[in-house]
């Protein structure tokens, strides 16, 4: 059962998660822009961004394999989103189910990251650990 938490970390992994974390602090960008374009800023954006630059560093320290598996899903779905939002800058126009897309991707990708630490969280339960520290997912799930 511990397969899904396998990946052996060396020096290549801890290099890209590395690299992840310090995408989350460019991404703190996208509130710069909010705030040159005078736009209001919600506590979830602030909570968003914090949050989850707290639990990149976290699962870099900890050199943790099931979270790679959300970070790739991460660069995935922010590629195609500021893709979109710096085409959007340009002043291209897109259809309205496009944006909605893009939520939703955000929202799968969220739900994925919830359903890996469920799993681990109820192998640890049934007795496998599969050597990942459970503040992992406590935070994930909490």
């Amino acid at each position: 059962p511990c397969e899904f938490f396998s990946d052996h970390h060396n020096y290549a992994t801890s290099y890209w998660q590395f690299l992840f974390t310090l995408s989350k602090i460019a991404e703190f960008g996208d509130t710069v822009f909010l705030v040159l374009r005078k736009k209001k800023l919600i506590f979830l954006h602030w909570f968003h961004h914090a949050t989850v630059l707290f639990f990149s560093w976290i699962v870099f320290v900890t050199e943790d394999p099931a979270v790679r598996r959300g970070g790739i899903i991460n660069y995935s779905v922010h590629s195609v989103m500021y893709t979109y939002f710096a085409l959007r800058a340009l002043d291209f126009n897109f259809p309205v189910w496009l944006s909605k897309c893009i939520t939703s991707m955000q929202i799968g990708q969220f739900g994925a990251v919830v359903v890996f630490s469920i799993y681990g969280l109820g192998l640890r339960a049934t007795g496998f650990h599969c050597g990942r520290p459970l503040k992992n997912d406590v935070y994930i799930v909490g």
